[in-house]
């Protein structure tokens, strides 16, 4: 074969591989979104554990959480500021990862906390996708298939306006929900979309998760949107997440997660 025709065949071959979608071309590793939500203060324990193992992003919120009402009177106000830290993660790295919540969970009450993992249906652009997933790093690595090893529960999400998630939490409740973190945070609508159907965003708004059994997921949904729904006061958007790992949330969860 001539080089001109050899050079000839590579840049098609080239051309033609740009033309192959990269998930279609490339071993994809699937994504989770790791939750842990601790007291204040315990959240950059986690941040630099999973630095160390090169865990490419992972950011702390602050938040509180909302107990009954009976015990919140008898909880100081610092033992109700929570932190959320969210990393994302590969599937293939969750069983170490979660060793190490175990870990620092059972050594004292006041590290103690809630961890659960949504998987990541899609994520926008090659570039993120290989920097999420340390894709150079790990390109040779054999991937093994994943399965979710604990599909009981649901993250439900209510996104109210401020001061409506003792609204929120009391439907939950009715429904068997036990209790709901809190992030205070600020929101956006699109004008158009809001005239069109009658709404009036308020930028103030209150984000309550609350993790559920599957079984009584839908319950507790309905009963929010009946009390908080977008055609209320509280204008609530309610949304849920599968959870397909989970620990913490119940005190024989040691077994299950």
């Amino acid at each position: 074969m001539s080089k001109k025709k050899l050079i000839s065949n590579l840049i098609f071959e080239k051309e033609k591989k740009k033309k192959i979608p990269f998930d279609q071309r490339e071993k994809i590793s699937s994504l989770s979104l790791l939750f842990i939500i601790v007291n204040k203060n315990q959240g950059n324990y986690f941040v630099t554990e999973f630095q160390k193992r090169a865990i490419p992003l992972s950011i702390v919120l602050y938040a509180s959480s909302l107990p009954p009402e009976d015990i919140r009177s008898i909880l100081s106000v610092d033992s109700l500021k929570k932190e959320m830290v969210v990393s994302i993660i590969r599937d293939e790295d969750k069983d170490e990862l979660f060793k190490i919540i175990k870990n620092r969970f059972s050594i004292s009450k006041t590290s103690k906390g809630i961890a659960f993992l949504s998987k990541i249906d899609s994520v926008s652009g090659i570039l993120t996708y290989k920097y999420l997933s340390d894709y150079i790093r790990r390109k040779k690595e054999v991937e093994n298939n994943i399965v979710a090893d604990d599909d009981q529960y649901e993250l439900v999400i209510a996104i109210v306006n401020k001061g409506a998630t003792d609204l929120v939490m009391e439907g939950a409740r009715k429904q068997g929900a036990t209790g709901g973190t809190i992030l205070v945070a600020r929101g956006t609508g699109n004008p158009d979309l809001a005239k069109m159907y009658g709404v009036v965003i308020q930028p103030e708004k209150e984000v309550v998760f609350i993790v559920v059994k599957k079984e009584i997921k839908d319950a507790v949904m309905k009963e929010i949107y009946d009390d908080a729904g977008l055609d209320k006061k509280s204008q609530g958007i309610i949304l849920s997440l599968p959870i397909s790992k989970a620990y913490g949330l119940f005190e024989n969860d040691e077994k299950k997660a």
